[in-house]
């Protein structure tokens, strides 16, 4: 299986490169498993490059219904949005209302069941002589192919039950399609950079096909495959990237863009607002996996977050200031803000960026003393608050979010002390002489 799987990405790559014949060579011996919808899909591609229409409309319509059957959303899509790439967008929106039909919140298909499981490869794939044919025979063999495909049964039931999608499934059939018709196809090549950490951004993506691989400072933290989600944050807020994201190996993306989602919300106002819900349930559950909350329960987490406060700071605004005994923490949502300080001769220092997950207020709540520096906002931040009573009541059911809070004061409040020492240093007291 995963002979016949890197086979097939080193195809796409190909394509992506712009060498079609050896991504269409490949094809045609994968199409031979009539289960391979990525090597059709692949096939189709190839066919649009080169300019060879004629079967494509019923191919895309073809891939459309099969992907729908297993429950794979993304790829239908790019599917349907194939047909787009050689005519109008509009061409495509038939094929995208059938999608929109099957995934709505009201849909009788849709059921608390898996994606169905991609088929098992042939293993031993008809030999077919393509190695030496000449370009235009290829794309004969292409037409044929994708023609015999159109034809060709589906072994899954069109009304199988379908699984619940996030965001997707909780709009209507309207506002689905329209959603749909708002996104656009990405492809990215092998270890290409989509989102770098700390940059502006506009756009949200699902991953349709491939692996990204995510990381902070260089260090590799998660890895994202088919049906993930990232970057939605930058469709609500105008918050910096929390992490770089590049291609792992060759990945189709669907993208949503704000300018395109504000264009579709003008016609469905509850586009927006089923968006925001999306949003700040990711956003919630993110936090979910903060330090503060390691040993707690699931439902306890959800317990302690439900007796915060949700707060929203703008830029450039102080959640804490030098000086004083804080009276509250901060748990960041979203959005980022700077820790800042001054060192022994006075000058202004930059100790520290503080992201979602991250605490604020935790030195001067735990150790009960004033505040060594301020934290001030870089961007629009939304941040859960915790005042001191109410602090008191958390950790005496929960002694455990104590713990890791006094652990992080102690580790933050010697590396403030640390940095604010090294910055007294003077150009000349580093020459050796």
């Amino acid at each position: 299986m995963t002979e016949n799987i890197g086979t097939l990405d080193r195809a796409f790559g190909a394509l992506a490169r712009g060498d079609w014949e050896a991504a269409l060579r490949t094809a045609l011996v994968l199409c031979d498993n009539e289960d391979d919808l990525g090597a059709h899909l692949l096939l189709g591609r190839v066919l649009v490059s080169e300019e060879r229409y004629a079967f494509v409309p019923s191919l895309c319509a073809k891939l459309v219904d099969s992907y729908v059957r297993r429950g794979d959303l993304p790829m239908a899509v790019v599917s349907a949005k194939l047909i787009a790439e050689f005519t109008d967008d509009d061409a495509c929106e038939p094929l995208l209302m059938q999608i929109a039909e099957a995934f709505h919140k009201d849909s009788p298909r849709i059921s608390d069941v898996p994606q169905a499981p991609p088929p098992l490869p042939n293993r031993s794939p008809k030999a077919m002589d393509v190695q030496q044919v000449s370009s235009e025979a290829l794309l004969d063999r292409a037409d044929a192919a994708a023609e015999r495909f159109t034809e060709l049964a589906d072994s899954f039931d069109p009304e199988r039950a379908l699984p619940e999608l996030p965001l997707f499934s909780a709009l209507n059939k309207d506002d689905l399609a329209l959603f749909l018709m708002s996104l656009q196809v990405v492809d990215l090549h092998n270890d290409e950079r989509l989102i770098t950490h700390g940059d502006e951004g506009g756009e949200a993506y699902v991953v349709a096909r491939g692996l990204l691989r995510v990381s902070r400072d260089g260090d590799p933290f998660a890895a994202l495959g088919p049906g993930a989600v990232l970057g939605e944050m930058a469709l609500v807020t105008n918050t910096p990237r929390a992490a770089t994201v590049d291609a792992h190996e060759p990945t189709i993306l669907l993208m949503m863009s704000r300018q395109h989602l504000e264009d579709a919300a003008a016609e469905s106002p509850e586009l927006v607002t089923q968006l925001g819900t999306f949003c700040h349930e990711r956003m919630v559950a993110n936090l979910l996996g903060s330090r503060i909350f390691n040993g707690l329960l699931v439902e306890d987490r959800h317990a302690v977050l439900q007796r915060m406060s949700e707060r929203a700071f703008p830029d450039d605004r102080e959640m804490l200031a030098s000086g004083h005994e804080a009276d509250r923490l901060f748990l960041i949502g979203s959005g980022v803000a700077d820790v800042m300080g001054v060192d022994q001769d006075g000058d202004g220092l930059r100790l520290a960026t503080l992201g979602p997950g991250d605490v604020v207020g935790e030195i001067s709540m735990v150790l009960r003393r004033s505040t060594s520096a301020s934290v001030v906002t870089k961007s629009e931040v939304v941040a859960y608050e915790l005042d001191r009573d109410t602090f008191h009541e958390v950790i005496r059911r929960y002694p455990s979010v104590l713990v890791e809070l006094y652990e992080m004061a102690t580790r933050r409040d010697d590396e403030t002390r640390a940095i604010t020492r090294g910055q007294t240093l003077d150009v000349s007291d580093l020459v050796i002489i």
